[in-house]
């Protein structure tokens, strides 16, 4: 009886140490991993500008690498963005960096296979994509970014009509940003874009038509057909708050509304009286 008492002693310590050695083992592991791939990769910290773009970055830079718990710092550029391969859509995080600058406080070119990384050049319109990015022999990267502003009047150089905006009013703003990145740049309004947005990856995207209302500080539409957006004549999908109430029938009625003046030169739009 005692030898058998011993017996399951020695076995019950032993699998307890055993047990304990590979739970450190895996927890050594799991936080050597977790250094090597992410913390190795993934910046520590970050700072962005106030009121970007944050156009003074080289000289605030060796300022910032002077303070003693900062090892490196390096400029990035980040948005996010759509890979469309044939009917296939994904959203992605798009990142742009300094190869030379990045490489002095990330492991990231350790994981990027071959020699795309030596040949990752500013200017040459280049992206590396993560194996499971890749859904197709031609990808195209749609960059998206939602601005509030109005909506394009017809002609090739995207002037604005913004009636919140005074000071964007007739801009060539399509025309400018086209200029400035020497890139085919595809202007609509935010509203459209929200609508869009669910017609290709949101809950709707089984629908082959979606309508989409957005009530803010101002009122907007958007509405997609097969994937296709419909801006309406002068853009008045987008700018679904500039429909006048009917003010004029309200008055026979012997309703008393007043008639509020409008930026877009109307009066009584409908975003003057429901908006923020």
């Amino acid at each position: 009886m005692v030898s058998l008492i011993s017996v399951i002693s020695t076995i019950g310590i032993a699998l307890g140490v055993a047990v304990l050695i590979v739970g450190l083992s895996a927890m050594n592991g799991f936080e050597r991993e977790l250094k090597n791939r992410i913390l190795a990769v993934v910046p520590h910290g970050e700072m962005e500008p106030v009121n970007p773009p944050f156009t003074g970055w080289q000289n605030m830079l060796p300022k910032i690498e002077q303070v003693p718990s900062i090892v490196a710092a390096a400029p990035y550029v980040h948005f996010t963005g759509l890979l469309e391969s044939g009917a296939r859509l994904r959203a992605i995080q798009m990142k742009g960096v300094d190869p030379q600058q990045e490489q002095r406080l990330s492991t990231l070119p350790t994981f990027v296979t071959g020699n795309a990384w030596a040949n990752f050049k500013a200017g040459e319109q280049q992206v590396i994509l993560a194996n499971a990015l890749i859904c197709g022999k031609k990808i195209q990267l749609i960059v998206i970014k939602i601005m509030s502003l109005g909506y394009m009047r017809g002609g090739d150089d995207g002037a604005l009509f913004t009636a919140n905006l005074p000071a964007t009013m007739g801009k060539p703003l399509q025309a400018d940003l086209q200029r400035l990145s020497q890139r085919d740049v595809r202007m609509t309004n935010d509203a459209s874009c929200f609508a869009l947005s669910e017609a290709w990856e949101g809950e709707f995207r089984q629908y082959p038509v979606v309508l989409g209302l957005i009530l803010g500080t101002g009122v907007g539409g958007g509405l997609v057909i097969n994937g296709e957006v419909i801006d309406g004549r002068n853009g008045i999908t987008g700018e679904f708050g500039h429909f006048r109430l009917p003010v004029d029938a309200l008055d026979i009625m012997g309703e008393d509304i007043s008639r509020v003046k409008c930026g877009c030169g109307q009066s009584c739009c409908i975003e003057n009286y429901i908006s923020g």
